[in-house]
């Protein structure tokens, strides 16, 4: 399903949740640059969860932020059909894309996550290696045990040996924060 660029903003992603949920037949949304928030995000996270057939989520060029991401984490973590997520162009920060990657390296299958755009990896190891301690009120279950964030990109990031849970682009190259 093509809705990119409607502006229906959150409250019609709370209606099209609904019928995500619904749908045997749904694989593809884009709802890329629909004016997506947090609150958004949380409702598409519940989509997710209870998806029977949807398999690509382009939700790029919105405004979610970490509290959304946390939600879709948990969503991704828990799908038995998603495979493929770009959140490309948004607000969100470290802690969020510590969370999405998290989720992803311990899925069970392959997912291919596009995190481009959303925040300099300068940026995040200058805020320093405590960034859960900046995360309060979110899902902490996703996120726990991760590495310093300094650690983690001199590791080249979790799940980068393609293995399952890698983190690819598109071009099915590996995906790390952008430098």
């Amino acid at each position: 399903v093509q809705l990119a660029n409607n502006h229906m903003g959150d409250e019609g992603i709370r209606f099209l949740s609904k019928s995500i949920a619904q749908s045997f037949s749904m694989k593809y949304l884009n709802v890329s640059g629909c004016q997506i928030t947090n609150q958004g995000a949380t409702h598409l996270s519940e989509a997710i969860k209870e998806s029977t057939s949807l398999q690509a989520l382009v939700a790029s060029d919105n405004a979610i932020e970490d509290e959304g991401a946390f939600a879709l984490a948990g969503a991704i973590g828990v799908s038995t059909t998603i495979t493929r997520v770009d959140l490309s162009n948004n607000r969100i920060e470290s802690g969020g894309i510590r969370c999405l990657n998290k989720s992803v390296e311990l899925h069970a299958k392959r997912i291919v996550l596009n995190l481009e755009g959303n925040l300099d990896a300068d940026s995040a190891v200058a805020a320093g290696d405590d960034l859960m301690a900046m995360v309060s009120g979110h899902p902490r279950e996703w996120c726990k045990g991760l590495p310093a964030l300094s650690d983690w990109l001199s590791m080249g990031g979790p799940g980068d040996s393609g293995g399952p849970g890698a983190r690819l682009q598109a071009d099915g190259s590996p995906l790390g924060l952008r430098k």
